[in-house]
C-alpha cells in the first residue's frame, strides 16, 4: 500500500475537551508521521467550550500550521454534532484540496491508529465512503454501558430494517470519504443538526449509489466524561430515523446530476 498518497481533512467536533484533544492530536500526529503523511490538515469545530479547550488547541495550532481551529457555537439545545461536523466539512473543501476526509470524536473513543488503513480504502481501494464499523466480526466495544449498547443496536437494527440492510454501523461517526462524496452531502444540504446528521449523509451515499465498506473498528467508551446526549436525542433519532428513510424511498436524496454516482453496488467488510 502507498500510503504516500494520502491526503487527508481530518474534522474534531470539541465541547469542553480540554482534558482530552491534546492527546488526541498528539496520537494523530504521531500516526501520520509514522506513515509518512505529511499532506492532512485537522480542522478542530468548537461548539463553544468553556473550560480549557480553546487554550490547548491554540497552543497546538501554533506549533503545527496544519491543526485549524474553528469556533462555532451551539444554536440549539442537545447534541449539535451533526452542525459542527459539517461546518468543517465546508471550511475543509473551501480551504484545502484535500480528496479524502473523516471525522473524530475528541474524547478518545476512536483509535488514530485506524486513520491510515481507513483512508486507504479510498485512496488505493477507490471505494467512496469507508465506515470504522462497530458491528462487523472482529470489531471491539469497549467500557459502553448495556443501556447505550441497546439503544445503539435498536438504532442501527431500525436503519437497516428501513433503509439498507447491508449496512451494519449506521450510527459511527468514524467513517473516511472521498471528494467527491463530500461535495455530495454539500450538494444536498443535510437538514438534522443532532448526531441524526450521521444517518442522513450515509443515506444520501446509499441513495446514489456510492461504493461503501466497512472495517472493523475498536471503540473505547471515555467512561471519565459526561455523554453529550440527552433524553431528548434519542427520541429525535427515532423521529429522524423514520423521516429520513421515508425520504429516502421517495427519491429525496438522489443528486439531479446522474453522473455523479457509479451505480455500484454497497460493499462490506469480512464478517465471518
Amino acid at each position: 500500500m502507498n500510503k504516500k498518497i494520502i491526503d487527508i481533512g481530518i474534522v474534531i467536533p470539541t465541547l469542553n475537551e480540554g482534558k482530552y484533544i491534546g492527546k488526541l492530536l498528539d496520537k494523530i500526529e504521531l500516526e501520520l508521521k509514522q506513515a509518512e503523511i505529511d499532506h492532512y490538515t485537522v480542522c478542530v469545530v468548537d461548539g463553544g467550550s468553556q473550560d480549557e479547550t480553546l487554550d490547548v488547541i491554540r497552543r497546538f495550532s501554533l506549533k503545527n500550521n496544519k491543526i485549524h481551529l474553528l469556533e462555532h457555537k451551539k444554536r440549539c439545545k442537545g447534541c449539535q454534532r451533526g452542525a459542527a461536523s459539517l461546518a468543517g466539512l465546508e471550511w475543509l473543501i473551501q480551504n484545502t484540496s484535500h480528496q479524502i476526509f473523516t471525522d473524530i470524536d475528541a474524547d478518545g473513543a476512536q483509535q488514530p491508529d485506524e486513520m491510515v488503513y481507513g483512508a486507504s480504502q479510498i485512496s488505493v481501494f477507490d471505494f467512496d465512503v469507508a465506515i470504522a464499523s462497530k458491528y462487523l466480526f472482529n470489531s471491539q466495544v469497549i467500557n459502553r454501558t448495556p443501556f447505550r449498547r441497546f439503544a445503539s443496536f435498536f438504532y442501527n437494527l431500525l436503519a437497516r430494517l428501513l433503509i439498507e440492510s447491508k449496512i451494519r454501523d449506521y450510527s459511527n461517526n468514524y467513517r473516511f470519504y472521498s471528494r467527491r462524496a463530500a461535495e455530495c452531502v454539500l450538494q444536498l444540504k443535510p437538514q438534522y443538526t443532532s448526531p441524526v446528521y450521521l444517518l442522513e449523509i450515509l443515506v444520501m451515499w446509499i441513495a446514489n449509489s456510492y461504493r461503501i465498506i466497512e472495517f472493523p473498528s475498536r471503540y473505547v467508551e471515555n467512561t471519565q466524561k459526561q455523554s453529550k446526549v440527552i433524553p431528548l436525542d434519542f427520541v429525535k433519532g427515532l423521529l429522524g430515523t423514520l423521516d429520513i428513510a421515508i425520504k429516502f424511498h421517495l427519491g429525496r436524496y438522489k443528486l439531479n446530476d446522474s453522473s455523479n454516482a457509479t451505480s455500484q453496488p454497497i460493499s462490506k467488510g469480512d464478517e465471518s
